[in-house]
């Protein structure tokens, strides 16, 4: 006859064997776990009694403490002490990374300082080689010198006026970018001399 799991009678005998089973495995250790917690709270209820006992003529001070109450606030501390060490560690890590990204801040404005001071020392000699340019190509027939370098009104996609928060760009970039356009009508220009 096979077991029917859902008929209450064979699920109150698999319990039942289920709890036999770790009964036998495991009820020693749970009575000596049983034996072991009684006698710690046996002991843990015993009361110590602490005096102060001054040097002069006064009263006595005594009071009592229980063996649990002495290992919470013993636990306590050693909480305190270690959740402060873990802030004061945490603390001084950030400390460390703070000045250690200003200092890279200060490298950083370094550098920046230094690549714009290049991009407009490159701008003023391009505005110096622009003029021989334009000269040359005043000499060739048919040429419209007028608007060889005229400034288009083209929009910068990479600073987009927002109302009052409008951004204008550096003049660094706006050098670049006229650089860049005007570096290209040189070299169609150069083509057509040769």
């Amino acid at each position: 006859m096979a077991l029917n799991p859902f008929k209450d009678s064979n699920l109150k005998d698999l319990q039942e064997n289920i709890l036999d089973f770790f009964k036998g495995r495991f009820g020693d250790f749970y009575s000596s776990l049983q034996n072991r917690w009684q006698f710690l709270r046996k002991k843990g209820k015993e009361r110590i009694t602490v005096m102060f006992i001054p040097h002069s003529e006064k009263r006595i001070v005594n009071f009592h403490i229980s063996i649990f109450a002495i290992f919470m606030i013993v636990g306590a501390l050693i909480a305190t002490v270690t959740v402060t060490s873990i802030f004061i560690v945490n603390h001084t890590s950030t400390i460390k990374e703070i000045s250690k990204l200003k200092m890279f801040g200060s490298n950083t404005k370094i550098q920046i300082t230094k690549y714009k001071e290049e991009i407009n020392r490159l701008y003023d000699i391009f505005q110096k080689f622009k003029p021989e340019i334009t000269y040359l190509y005043s000499l060739m027939p048919g040429n419209d010198v007028d608007s060889l370098w005229a400034k288009g009104g083209a929009t910068n996609p990479h600073f987009e006026a927002d109302g009052d928060n409008a951004e204008t760009p550096p003049i660094e970039v706006l050098n670049i970018e006229e650089m860049e356009r005007e570096l290209k009508t040189t070299k169609q220009l150069l083509e057509k001399i040769k």
